[in-house]
């Protein structure tokens, strides 16, 4: 009767770790395959350019939100140069957007704009300062691109930008020393 006990108990024991590994092997898997979709960029300089792939974000997320990269060009076309902008959405369909020289710099941004969403269209006004020159600044985002208008003393122009998705820069980084993963 003992041996039986022994037995039948041993069995119970064997399935629970069966099952325990199971478990552990399907949440491991789970773990490499959302680490591989999350990080397939080995390197700080990844950006992905949405539009271009024909890509939507989330379908629950807003697609205003993020980071833009394109360029901007002066009306006479005599000098163009690259524009990064920052957008966030500040809750009632209000937005913050952030004009940058570009990204991950230090320094002043070009202009700090409010807008509001209407329909499927977030506008975006005011003033921006760039190499000492103050501009009026209108822009859109409609229909997967960011575009507007400056207009200053000086000089006047147009932008034109598209979403990107940019990798973290500690994606593929090795850890810090002292850090166990």
């Amino acid at each position: 009767m003992t041996n039986e006990l022994t037995s039948k108990f041993a069995s119970r024991l064997r399935q629970a770790w069966a099952l325990r590994i199971a478990v552990a092997a399907v949440l491991f898997g789970g773990c490499v395959v959302l680490s591989s979709c999350s990080g397939s960029a080995k390197s700080q300089h990844c950006v992905k350019d949405c539009a271009a792939e024909g890509e939507n974000t989330d379908a629950g997320a807003d697609s205003a939100v993020g980071d833009w990269r394109g360029n901007w060009v002066l009306s006479d076309e005599s000098d163009s140069g690259p524009l990064a902008v920052q957008v966030e959405a500040l809750g009632n369909d209000a937005y913050r957007a952030t004009f940058l020289d570009a990204f991950d710099t230090q320094g002043e941004p070009i202009g700090v704009l409010e807008g509001k969403r209407s329909g499927g269209v977030v506008s975006f006004g005011g003033r921006a300062k760039y190499n000492g020159m103050e501009f009026e600044v209108e822009a859109l985002i409609r229909g997967g691109k960011l575009t507007g208008t400056f207009e200053g003393l000086d000089a006047s122009g147009t932008f034109d930008l598209d979403h990107i998705l940019r990798a973290s820069a500690a994606v593929g980084a090795e850890p810090e020393q002292g850090v166990r993963l």
